[in-house]
C-alpha cells in the first residue's frame, strides 16, 4: 500500500516525495545530463584551439557536430518529458502550501530539456524553455541558472542587450552555489568579451575564477585572462595568469602556450632576453615539445625581431617551417610573417614565394586572405615581368661577349648541370635501394607503391605541408617567358631532346643526359634576329609593367620610378619609351603637390620638370608633350570631339529635313573657320551631297563633281574619299541628271536613296526630347558610376576596376578615369562603347562581379550608361538628379 499511495502524483507525502524526487534525480535528470555531458565531451575533443586569438571560454560545438549529436539530444529531452509528466507531484492540500517545491528535481529536468534545445542550436525553443523555469521557480538556484542559460541563448543569437538584460536580473541572488556563480560571472564574460569589451570581460572572468573550486578548472579561464590583459598591454598582470596556469596543472597544450606566451610577455614588458631563451631553449631540448618545436622557434624568431636582430629572425622562421610537423595553422602563420617581412623589405621574389605558399594555407574567411591574395596575385605577376628582364639581360650580355669568352662560361655551365644530373642520379639509385629493401621486408605486407594506405598517407602528407596544388612544374611563379617565342619555338633556357618521347618526358637512358658545347650554342638566340628582337620587347614591357605595379599596387614609388628609368637606360627605345616617360612626370608631380615634400639636391632627375623638358624634346608635338602643359588634354580632346559631333548632328538634321541650302551655309562656315575640326571631312562630303541635291532638279551636276573632287582632294586616305569616288561613278554614269529624281546617296547611309520632293528621312534618328540630355542609341556610349568624395578611395575604386577591365575585358582596351562633377562627387568613367549592347553587357556583368568588385558593388554606389554628347551635358548642367530620371526611363 505505501509504494501503491507513493506512485501518486495527486497526494504529497514524505513517502511520495522520497520516491518522486529518487526518480526524477536519477531516471531524469542523471541520465540525461550524462547524455548531454557525452556530446559536450566530444564538442571539445574535436573543437581544435587558435592559440593567437583569445580562447571562448565555452564551446558549443558547430553546426555539423550538432546534427550528429541530435538523436542523443532528443534522447535528454524524452527522458525528462518523462519524468515531468510521471513524477510532477501536483498536491493542492494544505502541506503543498507549506512546502510549494513539492519536486525538487523538476526545474531541473526542465534546465536539462533547454540545454538540450540549446545544444541543438534550437534557440527559439531553448529561450521558451529557461523564460518558463524562471517565472516558475524563484529559487535563487533556479533563478541564476536559468537567468545564465537565457543568456547563453541570448548570446548565440547576438542579442547582447538581452544577454546583459538577463543577467543583471539575477545578480542580486544570493545563497547560490558556487558551482552556479561560476558559470554565471564566466557567462556574463563571454558576452562582454564577445562584444570586445576587455576590462569588463576581465572583471567579470576573475569573479568568476573566485568560484570555480578545483585548481585544474581554474587553467583555462586563467589562460583566458592573460591573454585579455596581454591584449590590453598589461603584461605584468597577463605574466601573473600564465604562471598561474601553469601551476593548475592543466593539460599539456595548455600549459605548453601558457609558458610560451609568458616568455612573451615577459619580453614585451622589458625582461631580460637571455632568461627568455634559456627557458625556450630548455623547452626545445624537452622530447615531450617535439611537436610544438615549430612553435618555439617561432617565438624565439619573434623575440629576436624585438631585438632588431632581423636576420636571426629570419633563421627561426625558416627553422620553425622545418620543425613543423602537422600544423597547418602555425605553418600559415609562419608563411606569412616571413611573407610580411620580405614585403616589407621590398625583396618582392621571396614575398611572393610566402604569400603564395601562405595562400594555399589559410581557408578564403580568414582575416587577412583577401589581401594576401591580392599581393601573391600581384606579386606573382610581378616576377614575371622581372624573370623576363632577367631572360634578356643575361641573354644579351652572353650573346655580347667574345666567342672565346662566351665558350668559357658554357662551358662551366655544363659542369653545373653535370654536377646536378650526377647528384639527382645518386639520388634516385638511393631511393631504389631503399623501396627494394622495404618490398624484401615487407610494409604491411606489400611493396609500398601498391600499399594503399601507404599512398593515402603519403598523399595525406603531401597536400597538409605543400597545400593543394597544380600539377604542374615550378607551380610557385607564374611563368610570362613562354609569351617571348611564337609557335614552334624552343626554349632559350632548355636544350631540346631528341630522345623525347610523345608524353614529354624523357626517355630512361637519357635522362642524366649532359648537353654538349654545341647544343648550348645552338641554343642561344645570338644569331636569331627576331627571337633577339622579342626578348627585347619582352624586357620592355617588363620595366614599364613592373614600374607600374610597383607603384599602382605595391605603393612603392621608389622602385616603379626607378624601373621606368631603368627601361629608358637599358633599351634605345621602344613602344613603351614615351609612356614611361610621362609615368616619371606624373610620379614626380604628385610627390612635388604632397604636403612635405622636399626636394633632392642630390637628384638632378628627381623632378617632374625634368621628365617634362625630356618629353617636350624627344617627343615634340604628340599628345604626351601636349599633356606636359595640360594635364586634362585628353579630358579637352574628349569634350572638343563630343561638341562637335553635336555640332555635326544639327547641320545633319538640317540636311535631313531638305534645308539643303542652310546646310550648306554651316558646312562653308565650319570648312572655312575651323581647319582643326576632327569632322571637317564629313562636313565636306554632307555640303557636296546638299550641292547635288540642290543642283540636281535643274539637271546641272559640275559643281556637284568639283565638291565631290575637292573631298578627294582634301580627304584622300578616309572613308569620305572612298564614298565620294563611288558618288562620282555614279554622277558620271548619268544616275544625278534627271529633272525628278536623284539618286545621290545619304552621306550617313550608302543603301539609302533621295526621294524625288528633296526631302530626306531614314527613320534612323532620335525623337526629339525636352530637357538637356538627347537620347542616341547609335552613339558611342560610356559606363559611369558615381563615388561620393567623402569617406571614398576613387584611387583604389579605379584600381579595382581597371583590374577586373584587365581580366575580363582586355580586347576591349577600356580606359578608367575620373573627374569631379561636383564638390561632393566624383564621376568615374569606363570608356568607351562603340554599341549600345557592349555597354549593357558591360554593366551586367561588372554589377554581377562579386570577387575583383564586391567591395565597389556592395558599397551601394550610383552607376550607369551615358552617351559622350549626354556627358558633356551633364558636366555643364550638373542635373545629376534630371539624368538619371532620364536614364531610368530611356535605358531600363
Amino acid at each position: 500500500m505505501t509504494i501503491f499511495f507513493s506512485c501518486s502524483t495527486k497526494r504529497d507525502s514524505n513517502a511520495a516525495r522520497l520516491y518522486h524526487n529518487t526518480t526524477a534525480h536519477y531516471n531524469g535528470y542523471f541520465n540525461a545530463e550524462e547524455i548531454i555531458k557525452k556530446s559536450v565531451t566530444k564538442f571539445k575533443q574535436d573543437y581544435k584551439e587558435d592559440y593567437d586569438k583569445i580562447l571562448p571560454i565555452f564551446i558549443y560545438g558547430e553546426e555539423e557536430q550538432a546534427k550528429a549529436a541530435y538523436p542523443d539530444m532528443e534522447k535528454a529531452i524524452e527522458k525528462c518529458e518523462k519524468v515531468i509528466d510521471r513524477h510532477n507531484i501536483k498536491d493542492e492540500g494544505k502541506k503543498a502550501k507549506k512546502r510549494p517545491k513539492l519536486n525538487k528535481w523538476i526545474d531541473e529536468n526542465y534546465a536539462v530539456i533547454g540545454k538540450a534545445y540549446f545544444y541543438k542550436k534550437d534557440y527559439f525553443k531553448a529561450s521558451d524553455v529557461f523564460t518558463f523555469i524562471s517565472r516558475k521557480y524563484k529559487d535563487p538556484d533556479s533563478q541564476v541558472s536559468s537567468s545564465t542559460w537565457l543568456a547563453r541563448t541570448y548570446l548565440a543569437k547576438n542579442e547582447y542587450g538581452k544577454a546583459i538584460q538577463a543577467l543583471v536580473k539575477a545578480e542580486d541572488q544570493t545563497e547560490v552555489s558556487d558551482k552556479k556563480k561560476a558559470d554565471f560571472y564566466q557567462v556574463w564574460a563571454d558576452v562582454l568579451l564577445q562584444q570586445g569589451k576587455l576590462p569588463q570581460a576581465a572583471e567579470k572572468l576573475e569573479k568568476a575564477i573566485g568560484f570555480i573550486g578545483k585548481k585544474k578548472d581554474r587553467a583555462r579561464p586563467y589562460f583566458i585572462l592573460a591573454q585579455i590583459y596581454q591584449q590590453l598591454n598589461k603584461s605584468d598582470e597577463a605574466l601573473e595568469n600564465y604562471e598561474k596556469v601553469v601551476k593548475s596543472r592543466p593539460p599539456y597544450e595548455l600549459e605548453f602556450y601558457a609558458r610560451i606566451n609568458k616568455a612573451l610577455s615577459y619580453s614585451r614588458r622589458g625582461g631580460s632576453s637571455d632568461e627568455i631563451k634559456k627557458e625556450l631553449f630548455k623547452m626545445l631540448n624537452d622530447d615531450k615539445n617535439l611537436i610544438y618545436r615549430d612553435q618555439i622557434y617561432y617565438a624565439l624568431g619573434d623575440i629576436a625581431l624585438e631585438e632588431q636582430q632581423r636576420p636571426e629572425a629570419l633563421n627561426y622562421f625558416q627553422k620553425s617551417l622545418q620543425t613543423n610537423i602537422d600544423n597547418k595553422r602555425q605553418k600559415a602563420k609562419t608563411f606569412l610573417r616571413l611573407a610580411d617581412l620580405y614585403f616589407e623589405e621590398r625583396q618582392y621574389v621571396n614575398a611572393q614565394s610566402y604569400y603564395d605558399s601562405t595562400l594555399t594555407t589559410i581557408s578564403p574567411d580568414h582575416e587577412r586572405y583577401k589581401i594576401v591574395k591580392v599581393r601573391a596575385e600581384s606579386l606573382t605577376e610581378l616576377v614575371g615581368y622581372l624573370n623576363a628582364i632577367e631572360l634578356e639581360d643575361s641573354l644579351s650580355k652572353i650573346c655580347k661577349l667574345p666567342e672565346e669568352q662566351r665558350d668559357k662560361k658554357l662551358a662551366a655551365q655544363i659542369k653545373r648541370i653535370e654536377r646536378e644530373k650526377e647528384a639527382q642520379r645518386q639520388k634516385d639509385i638511393a631511393d631504389a635501394e631503399k623501396a627494394q629493401q622495404n618490398a624484401v621486408a615487407g610494409i604491411n605486407g606489400t611493396f609500398w607503391i601498391y600499399n594503399e594506405s601507404l599512398l593515402k598517407k603519403g598523399k595525406s602528407n603531401f597536400v597538409d605541408y605543400w597545400g593543394e596544388r597544380p600539377l604542374k612544374d615550378n607551380w610557385r611563379l607564374s611563368s610570362r617567358l613562354a609569351g617571348s617565342f611564337g609557335p614552334g619555338e624552343e626554349s632559350l633556357t632548355e636544350v631540346p631532346d631528341s630522345n623525347q618521347t610523345n608524353t614529354g618526358e624523357p626517355a630512361a637512358e637519357d635522362k642524366y643526359k649532359v648537353p654538349t658545347l654545341e647544343e648550348l650554342k645552338s641554343s642561344l638566340p645570338c644569331s636569331n634576329t627576331a627571337q633577339m628582337k622579342k626578348l627585347v620587347d619582352s624586357a620592355a614591357e617588363g620595366y614599364y609593367n613592373a614600374g607600374v605595379i610597383y607603384k599602382e599596387k605595391l605603393d612603392d614609388e621608389d622602385n616603379a620610378t626607378s624601373s621606368w628609368e631603368q627601361l629608358i637606360r637599358s633599351l634605345d627605345e621602344s613602344a613603351f619609351h614615351p609612356t614611361a616617360h610621362y609615368q616619371l612626370f606624373r610620379t614626380f608631380l604628385n610627390q612635388e603637390s604632397s604636403p612635405g615634400y622636399s626636394a633632392n639636391p642630390f637628384c638632378s632627375n628627381c623632378t617632374s620638370q625634368y621628365w617634362g623638358d625630356e618629353i617636350k624634346e624627344k617627343y615634340p608635338g604628340s599628345d604626351w608633350a601636349r599633356l606636359v602643359d595640360n594635364p586634362t588634354y585628353f579630358d579637352a580632346q574628349e569634350m572638343k570631339k563630343a561638341e562637335e559631333n553635336a555640332a555635326y548632328e544639327k547641320v545633319y538634321a538640317m540636311y535631313n529635313n531638305g534645308a539643303f541650302q542652310q546646310a550648306i551655309i554651316a558646312c562653308t562656315e565650319v570648312i572655312d573657320t575651323q581647319p582643326d575640326n576632327g569632322l571637317l571631312c564629313k562636313y565636306r562630303l554632307l555640303r557636296a551631297v546638299c550641292v547635288g541635291y540642290s543642283e540636281a532638279s535643274y539637271g546641272i551636276k559640275e559643281t556637284y563633281l568639283k565638291e565631290l573632287n575637292e573631298v578627294v582632294k582634301n580627304c584622300p586616305s578616309g572613308e569620305e574619299a572612298k564614298r565620294a569616288q563611288d558618288l562620282i561613278k555614279s554622277a558620271n554614269a548619268g544616275n544625278a541628271s534627271s529633272s525628278n529624281t536623284s539618286n545621290v546617296p545619304d552621306p550617313k547611309d550608302g543603301n539609302s536613296e533621295i526621294p524625288s520632293d528633296s526631302t530626306k528621312t531614314d527613320g534612323t534618328e532620335p525623337p526629339a526630347t525636352e530637357g538637356p540630355f538627347k537620347l542616341d542609341l547609335n552613339a558611342e556610349h560610356y559606363f559611369a558610376m558615381i563615388v561620393p568624395v567623402k569617406n571614398s578611395d576613387v584611387n583604389k575604386i579605379k584600381s579595382s576596376m581597371q583590374d577586373f577591365n584587365t581580366a575580363s575585358y582586355a580586347s576591349a582596351m577600356l580606359k578608367v578615369n575620373n573627374n569631379l562633377l561636383d564638390k561632393d562627387n566624383h564621376l568615374v568613367l569606363v570608356k568607351s562603347f562603340k554599341k549600345i549592347d557592349e555597354a549593357k553587357d558591360y554593366m551586367s556583368t561588372f554589377i554581377s562581379d562579386q570577387t575583383k568588385l564586391s567591395d565597389i558593388n556592395s558599397a551601394g554606389y550610383v552607376s550607369f550608361l551615358i552617351s559622350k554628347t549626354n556627358y558633356i551635358a551633364l558636366f555643364k548642367t550638373k542635373e545629376l538628379d534630371t539624368y538619371l530620371q532620364f536614364y531610368l526611363a530611356n535605358y531600363q
